[in-house]
């Protein structure tokens, strides 16, 4: 039997799966088919990609508490975000004790598990940071021109490193749309069959004849 959250884990190892909740059977079948579900249930579903205060609140331990989340574009908060423009996502936590390696960071999926894009705050650093009690924000910007025109989930987690899940086990999701404002396909208007439609530069030119 394998257990995880790890989604891609999954996919890879085991055909068929198995869905939990508080110890509760929720889903049984197909790894695909279980893994959407997973997504679909442990997604926020409110009007705005913004989870409540009070409710942000609750995830902590005794090192950690997450104070505050946001997904802007452009400084306002959206349900469908433009491909064209960039999207910054902030992070705001609390560190109660001193604690060495605290990383906070995000998974951006496709609606079949699979990792596009995972980044940590702290992928620069040349030593693993130790931080004192207080409250911090995180920020990334994930770049214009990079996702196609269809649904994603974006997962946010805290640990620390080597130890433990800051977060009880469960990634905060959020399910992440994007419509096209760019010119790329424009011509043929072609679905996009890639999970991501990074702009690239193209030139072409007729050759003289030999």
């Amino acid at each position: 039997i394998f257990v995880s959250h790890n989604m891609h884990a999954v996919k890879t190892l085991c055909p068929k799966s198995i869905l939990l909740k508080d110890g509760m059977l929720i889903d049984i079948g197909e790894t695909n088919d279980v893994i959407s579900n997973y997504l679909d249930i442990n997604t926020n579903s409110g009007t705005t990609n913004n989870f409540d205060p009070e409710s942000i609140r609750s995830y902590s331990d005794v090192s950690f508490q997450l104070l505050n989340l946001n997904i802007t574009q452009k400084g306002a908060q959206k349900i469908v975000f433009n491909t064209n423009e960039s999207i910054e996502i902030e992070i705001a936590y609390r560190i109660k004790e001193p604690v060495k390696g605290v990383r906070v960071y995000f998974d951006i999926l496709d609606n079949s598990g699979n990792l596009i894009i995972r980044s940590f705050n702290d992928e620069h650093v040349s030593a693993i940071p130790t931080l004192g009690p207080g409250n911090y924000s995180s920020k990334a910007i994930l770049p214009k021109n990079l996702f196609a025109p269809k649904g994603y989930y974006l997962s946010i987690s805290a640990t620390i490193h080597n130890e433990r899940n800051c977060l009880g086990g469960e990634p905060l999701t959020f399910l992440l749309s994007f419509e096209s404002n760019s010119v790329i396909n424009m011509a043929y208007r072609d679905t996009v069959r890639s999970l991501i439609q990074p702009e690239i530069n193209w030139s072409n030119a007729k050759l003289e004849e030999l």
